[in-house]
């Protein structure tokens, strides 16, 4: 190739290579302009947007400011309008009664309400407290002291202390004691001891306090003893103590307010009482033999419908099943095989009797807490429905449910509807799977 021909090629090249990098830089520079202007337009329309959203507060601030102001002025309009015809009516009153008013010291006195001293608590009503310390080692002492088994007699009270009260609200009787108790024994071999009592409370009324057989030494003759007290000496005592719960459970020295002291302005009120009403008197003059409040005997009913998504078998089998019952409670229960029979359930603070079932149908059992009143049975019946495959809605009725254990906590109620639907069927969805 000559050489004119090679300075051409070189020039070409060159021009090319210019080229190439004029349309880089062109294509850069319209790149970053239109991130610039991107940006730029996001910003002009959040600041739009923000300056919208302050106009619209403004506009809604001074309408509801209006707003204010309107119902401001119709308020003091209508008080204004309703303080004219209150002072209108009681002038018009006033003018009516004239002198036809009763005088101090006129009317009759049967409608005359007279001063008294108990008058914001008439007859211990609505609260009384009482010190039963007394009475309860008195108690103790008639219950405990005396007993003879195999050869061991309870001789004396070594120790009572601690607290114990009486209370009462609205006839409700709650008892409350914390008691520390020591009671002597001897044997016919001589022996001498005390069985002792460390612990006897209102929150444990449910269950046999501790008892600690103490002799006074540690000979032959005083272990002999010791066996003899614990096999027959000590149930007797429990037994005796669980008396004792029960007679602090029914009021202990008696619920019963004292009685209020007559009054100046009611002796005026007994005569004429009396002649208006002849036959009101002997009721009256009725007095209450036990002086203790009893317990309430209101009972209550339960409903509740839990929905499921399992078959109707599929419950009764969970509700029915010992070994599902233990699973999902993860507590002891016995007599659950799917018929009727006696059952336990929750470490038998739950029990009863199964007296109907009808698999996939229809359950139907006496069922009771441990700590309601002896020998109280509510009446659970149990029905399920079907409305379509898979879809089970579970409807529980229980009747006679106590208003009061035999404690006199008023959380009966609570405490069996909490258990059906958080212990038995809210564990049920989550152990199985039935959740609806």
């Amino acid at each position: 190739m000559s050489r004119p021909t090679r300075e051409i090629s070189r020039r070409l090249v060159a021009i090319v290579a210019i080229a190439i990098v004029v349309v880089v830089v062109v294509v850069v520079v319209i790149v970053i302009v239109g991130i610039v202007s991107r940006f730029a337009g996001i910003g002009i329309r959040r600041r739009r947007r923000v300056l919208s959203t302050r106009v619209e507060s403004v506009s809604k601030q001074s309408r509801a400011s209006s707003w204010e102001k309107q119902s401001a002025r119709r308020f003091d309009c209508v008080s204004t309008v309703f303080d004219e015809r209150k002072s209108e009516r009681i002038e018009t009153r006033r003018r009516s009664a004239g002198d036809g008013m009763a005088k101090v010291g006129e009317g009759d006195a049967r409608w005359i309400v007279s001063e008294r001293s108990d008058g914001t608590n008439v007859h211990g009503w609505h609260w009384q407290e009482k010190d039963a310390l007394a009475w309860s080692r008195s108690r103790l002492e008639k219950l405990l002291v005396g007993l003879c088994v195999d050869d061991v007699r309870t001789t004396e009270v070594l120790k009572c202390e601690g607290e114990a009260y009486v209370n009462k609200r609205k006839g409700k009787i709650i008892p409350g004691y914390e008691l520390e108790v020591e009671i002597g024994y001897a044997s016919g071999e001589g022996s001498k001891g005390k069985v002792r009592f460390p612990y006897v409370a209102d929150e444990n009324a449910d269950e046999d306090p501790e008892a600690l057989v103490l002799p006074s030494s540690d000979g032959e003759i005083d272990e002999r003893a010791k066996a003899r007290a614990l096999k027959g000496l000590v149930p007797e005592m429990l037994a005796a103590m669980r008396v004792f719960v029960k007679e602090m459970a029914a009021g202990g020295p008696g619920g019963e307010g004292p009685d209020p002291k007559p009054e100046a302005g009611a002796a005026a009120l007994d005569d004429e009482a009396v002649a208006v009403a002849p036959k009101a008197a002997p009721k009256a003059a009725e007095a209450r033999s036990d002086k203790t409040a009893p317990l309430s005997q209101t009972n209550h009913t339960i409903k509740m419908t839990e929905n499921f998504y399992c078959r109707p078998r599929d419950i009764c089998e969970c509700l029915m099943d010992v070994v599902r019952v233990q699973h999902f409670t993860q507590s002891r229960a016995s007599g659950l095989n799917g018929s009727t029979g006696n059952f336990e359930m929750f470490d038998g603070n739950v029990h009863g009797e199964t007296i109907e079932y009808d698999p996939g149908e229809k359950i139907v059992q006496k069922w009771r807490f441990r700590s309601w009143p002896d020998e109280h049975y509510s009446v659970v019946t149990i029905t399920f429905r079907e409305p379509e495959p898979g879809n089970c809605f579970v409807d529980l009725v229980q009747t006679n449910v106590p208003e009061c254990d035999k404690f006199g906590n008023e959380t009966v109620m609570d405490t069996t509807e909490n258990g059906w639907k958080n212990l038995i069927f809210g564990r049920i969805r989550q152990v199985f799977g039935f959740g609806a």
